[in-house]
């Protein structure tokens, strides 16, 4: 029944149905023994453990708040989280909604934004305009009255990503008049919010809140995620490919984009033209690195040492993509592709 109702909302698009063939594939892959049938595959799921926690809370009705670095795929993530949570016990009804259009936009368009957003999720109406929110205090009754009543309706999630973009001044109200109606409903609220943003997002203080950050591909998750691409196919060109582009979710798709249309070159000079649809994005990132010797230094170090205690100036480059945190309390870094040290040495 499960695998059923999920072919059924694969079926609705087709991209949908791309994901629903590749998966198919790599099933395929492993029966065939493409790569070592003692291997544990999702022993290294760093990125699925994360999924499995999110899942979790978004059951228990949980706030959560979602870092999300450059490129790292959150809405695909997130759009298969929403299935499952739907379709299991307890259900909980969900949508994914991207804030990136309000980049740039006033504090009044996000507020008629959102209002508009969770009257159309929970199926609420307003007497006037959602634009009438014209003010902090106007948006704030707006979507506190809205709130109080989603008590009447069913278990449901609105999953927020890109919030990095968003007017800083309207997240800073959303998180306000939402924290307000955790403390009102208690137990009787039947909503919940995932807000998700890159590390360029400002701290929000949610109370209730769980706060993640999403991990690039583990070892074998990547692997995975490129047979679902290839099907079957031999270890070592792989094992090459994910040399050069580590566990970071846009790069492992983009070399398994581009095999299906042009084929899996064997050698890193073959993946690294693979790469040319995301080029111009990877050197911006580069160019921020080489125009700065103490940043350039710092990343040869690191990716020297393969980890570091984290420094002040790791900001830039985790922002940039570059770099990520890791260790037990995010407290080292280091590089997260063997790409960006190549482009950077030219």
């Amino acid at each position: 029944m499960l695998r059923a109702a999920r072919r059924a909302r694969l079926a609705t698009s087709g991209e949908a149905m791309q994901r629903l063939d590749r998966r198919i594939k790599i099933l395929r892959g492993k029966r065939n023994t493409a790569y070592d049938t003692n291997q544990t595959y999702l022993a290294g799921a760093d990125r699925e453990r994360v999924a499995r926690k999110i899942r979790r809370h978004l059951r228990q009705l949980d706030p959560i708040v979602l870092k999300t670095p450059r490129w790292s795929q959150a809405p695909e993530l997130l759009d298969d989280v929403l299935v499952d949570v739907a379709i299991g016990e307890p259900k909980v009804r969900c949508k994914l909604l991207s804030v990136s259009p309000m980049q740039g936009r006033s504090a009044a368009d996000c507020w008629t934004y959102l209002v508009r957003a969770i009257m159309e999720f929970c199926d609420l109406t307003i007497e006037g305009p959602a634009g009438q929110a014209v003010s902090r205090h106007g948006f704030r009754s707006v979507m506190g009255n809205l709130l109080r009543r989603t008590i009447h309706g069913e278990r449901s999630a609105l999953l927020l990503h890109g919030v990095e973009t968003m007017n800083v001044e309207a997240l800073e109200d959303l998180v306000h008049v939402f924290s307000h109606h955790l403390k009102e409903a208690g137990e009787a609220r039947k909503l919940t919010l995932l807000i998700a943003g890159s590390v360029a997002m400002p701290h929000l203080e949610l109370p209730g809140a769980v706060y993640l950050r999403l991990p690039d591909y583990g070892r074998e998750e990547a692997v995975e995620h490129m047979v679902e691409y290839l099907g079957h196919t031999p270890p070592g060109p792989v094992n090459r490919a994910l040399e050069l582009v580590g566990g970071v979710p846009a790069l492992v798709d983009c070399l398994g984009e581009q095999a299906q249309t042009k084929g899996f070159g064997s050698s890193k000079e073959d993946h690294l033209k693979a790469l040319t649809p995301m080029m111009e994005e990877l050197r911006g990132a580069i160019s921020i690195v080489s125009a700065d010797q103490a940043l350039a230094e710092r990343l040869e170090d690191v990716a020297r040492h393969e980890t570091l205690p984290m420094e002040e100036m790791d900001m830039k480059l985790i922002r940039a993509g570059i770099l990520r945190r890791c260790g037990g309390r995010f407290d080292q870094v280091t590089l997260r592709a063997n790409v960006f040290l190549r482009l950077l040495n030219g």
